[in-house]
């Protein structure tokens, strides 16, 4: 187990020795800071929107390159970017989005970072730039790779095989070495040796032995773990075969412990000591390189600063002999004290007024919002009243329409059938019986239809006998031969029940009921009352046409006026329906209004 988990550490770390890079655009060697800055300066002045792009994509390039300042380069490249735009130029605004696109990775940002390479792909693509596809997917994989997510970069990986042939060899290399290193952490031997031995005939045909030596040593790894003693040896050894000539060679290194590791897995002490020694040598070789190269570099760094101190000490002998004497100097710097402490007081006066002013605006937008909620409120309370008004007014409208039916037209109705009836007696049956029962019978009925439409308009069984009374009236109404199978239930009802509260429920069923015996042609209605600690719940099903809930007007089959009761009494509805499949309602009204 223990040298399993050192192979693997060697693995991990070095994969991060092999890259390749596609170098710069413009950038070209000698180029300065202050030579592009003044380039970028003439440029403007001729007003030359492409040149002016071209100067902003060269300065990127000289911060990206050159000082590796990535700010100063992001945003010289935006600059650029909207000068390419002006002139149409996509190929380089693609350039520069690939940039972005590097830097949201840099930074992280891998969700960004893949949308703008996947852009690039599109744009590639429709261009046929197979070299440019196959860089973006190499670019994807190493994302997905530093994401963690190693099913998208097996992904990208397969896309990029796609393009053996087409794209340039040592990017395929790469992505194919990256796939090695993939198999061998996922533990899939076969399919990594598979992919060793492809990579090795493609570095052979490119003389790519840098690859080579990487890939024969992944080789010699992957026997290692499977234990074939004959191919480990024979592949490390000639992974240090082709390994570089350089002097200090981390994958040597790499080399030189893998083999030091086998043979003392294998018993081979001696050899393993060998190995071990030349990794140590090696490795401390690369030590002491870094540290002379830090120090020569630090040395450089003394020397060029010791230089800028004898410039500075001659310029200073010089200004002194043009007669600067020491009470000028102090004035000088009595002086830059004096400006500098003024600037510092200016500087404090305008932060304190910025967030004064800043201050006032929050406070500003916080009054803004609260007036805003209270123009809401208003015009909530409005409808609130606009609607209870329209309900009060809508009842007492029906309850007189009612009455007004009820003792006139009623009255008059039972009169007119008296004095029918009256003349039928007086003419001792001259009247021919079936003109007069047809007569009768039309008296009748429109006696019942004038006491239905008042019970209707305001049901008396309300007040008197209460909801559950008023309801089971309802329904008897609805008896009859072609009349649906009407089911009524009824729970933990309270006794007291507001009066608005027992009118809205008893209008909701109403409309209901219409609904489904006018339009649905239901066979069957169930309706059910729940009695809550705070409200009532009403559950209303039929088995009749249905509708589509999306399409039906908000006018239509009077649910217009069934959401206006269940609103105004702050209570909630749902309505589900389906074509062919019935109705069915869930409605919750509070007892008590506030």
């Amino acid at each position: 187990m223990q040298l399993k988990y050192v192979i693997f550490i060697l693995i991990y770390f070095s994969t991060f020795h092999l890259s390749f890079t596609w170098g710069q655009r413009l950038l070209k060697k000698g180029d300065t800071e202050l030579k592009l800055q003044k380039n970028l300066d003439e440029t403007r002045a001729n007003r030359d929107y492409e040149l002016i792009a071209h100067s902003y994509f060269h300065l990127a390039e000289f911060y990206q390159y050159q000082n590796n300042d990535l700010e100063k380069a992001f945003k010289n490249y935006l600059i650029a970017r909207q000068y390419y735009i002006r002139v149409s130029n996509f190929d380089q605004i693609k350039v520069i989005d690939e940039f972005i696109a590097d830097r949201n990775i840099d930074l992280g940002f891998y969700e960004e970072g893949l949308n703008l390479y996947e852009e690039l792909i599109s744009y590639y693509t429709a261009k046929g730039d197979s070299n440019e596809i196959a860089k973006i997917y190499h670019k994807c994989s190493k994302a997905s790779k530093q994401r963690g997510d190693l099913e998208s970069q097996m992904n990208y990986q397969n896309k990029l095989s796609l393009f053996k042939g087409k794209a340039n060899a040592d990017l395929i290399i790469s992505m194919m070495i990256d796939k090695i290193e993939n198999y061998i952490q996922l533990k899939d031997r076969d399919s990594a040796l598979i992919v060793a031995y492809q990579t090795a005939i493609l570095a052979s045909k490119s003389k790519n032995d840098r690859a080579l030596s990487k890939v024969f040593y992944y080789i010699g790894i992957i026997n290692l773990l499977s234990n074939d003693k004959e191919k480990t040896f024979k592949y490390l050894e000639k992974s240090l075969e082709f390994s570089p000539s350089q002097q200090f060679s981390s994958d040597k290194k790499d080399v030189f412990f893998s083999l030091a590791q086998a043979y003392e897995k294998y018993g081979e002490n001696e050899k393993a000591l060998k190995y071990y020694k030349s990794y140590s040598f090696l490795n401390d070789s690369i030590l002491n390189h870094n540290r002379i190269a830090a120090v020569n570099e630090m040395a450089q760094k003394f020397n060029i600063l010791e230089n800028k101190k004898k410039v500075s000490s001659i310029e200073i002998e010089k200004e002194s002999a043009l007669n600067l004497n020491t009470r000028q100097s102090k004035l000088l710097y009595f002086v830059s004290a004096w400006v500098l402490l003024l600037l510092l007081f200016i500087y404090f006066l305008v932060r304190f007024y910025m967030q004064k002013i800043n201050t006032e605006k929050i406070i500003n937008d916080q009054q803004h919002q609260i007036d805003v909620q209270k123009i809401q409120d208003l015009e909530n309370k409005i409808k609130i009243n606009s609607m209870q008004a329209m309900i009060l007014g809508e009842e007492k409208e029906r309850e007189r329409i009612a009455k007004d039916l009820h003792d006139s037209l009623g009255g008059l109705l039972s009169t007119v059938k008296l004095q029918f009836d009256n003349v039928r007696a007086k003419m001792n049956g001259s009247l021919h019986n079936e003109q007069y029962d047809k007569a009768s019978d039309l008296l009748d009925t429109a006696v019942n239809e004038v006491r239905t439409i008042s019970k209707n308009l305001q049901p008396a069984a309300l007040k008197r006998y209460g909801l559950v009374a008023s309801i089971n009236d309802l329904i008897s109404r609805f008896c009859g031969e072609n009349m649906p199978e009407i089911y009524f239930q009824h729970y933990d009802l309270p006794d007291q029940i507001e009066e608005l509260v027992s009118l809205s429920i008893y209008r909701v069923i109403q409309e209901l009921l219409n609904n489904s015996i006018k339009y649905a042609n239901a066979k069957e209605i169930l309706i059910q009352l729940n009695g809550e600690l705070d409200a009532i719940s009403i559950q209303y099903e039929d088995d009749g046409n249905g509708f589509d809930v999306s399409t039906i007007p908000k006018k239509g089959m009077g649910l217009e006026n069934i959401n206006s009761r269940v609103n105004y009494l702050k209570g909630t509805i749902s309505i589900e329906s389906v074509p062919d499949e019935g109705i069915s309602v869930m409605a919750r009204i509070p007892l008590v209004i506030d």
